[in-house]
C-alpha cells in the first residue's frame, strides 16, 4: 500500500496536477502561494513519514526535513515558473493530511484535493 502512494505523489509530481484558480488571494478557504510554501511542505512530508515510511526512506535519504526542504523548493519552482495555481485546493490539503487515513489517501480519496495544487 505504501508503494501505492509512493507512485501516486511520484506522478502527481511529474506531470504537476491540476490547478483550479490562479489567484494568490487568500482567505479563509484559501492559502496564498507563500502560505503554501510554509505549510504543505511540512504537512505533507509529515503525512509521508506516518502514511509511507518508505518514500522518506528511499526518496529523502530517512529525513522529513530534506523532504520539506525538496518540496519547498519543487513548489517555489513551479510557481515561478508560471504554473497555474489553486489556493482552495491548497487550504482543503493542508486541512485534511493531518489526519489523514492512510488507506483512503492510497484510494485516492484525497485527489481532489491535494491533486489539484499546482498545474504545469
Amino acid at each position: 500500500m505504501p508503494r501505492r502512494i509512493a507512485a501516486w505523489a511520484g506522478l502527481c509530481l511529474l506531470l504537476g496536477c491540476g490547478g483550479k484558480d490562479d489567484g494568490d488571494s487568500g482567505g479563509p478557504t484559501s492559502l496564498t502561494k507563500t502560505e503554501y510554501l510554509e505549510q504543505y511542505p511540512t504537512v505533507y512530508c509529515e503525512f509521508l513519514e506516518r502514511c509511507s515510511p518508505d518514500t522518506i526512506a528511499d526518496s529523502y535519504a530517512g529525513s522529513v526535513d530534506e523532504c520539506i526542504d525538496r518540496m519547498t523548493t519543487w513548489g517555489r519552482d513551479r510557481l515561478n515558473d508560471g504554473c497555474s495555481y489553486g489556493g482552495s485546493a491548497a487550504a482543503e490539503c493542508v486541512t485534511l493530511l493531518p489526519d489523514a487515513n492512510c488507506e483512503d489517501w492510497a484510494a485516492g480519496v484525497f485527489e481532489d484535493s491535494c491533486g489539484e495544487i499546482i498545474d504545469c
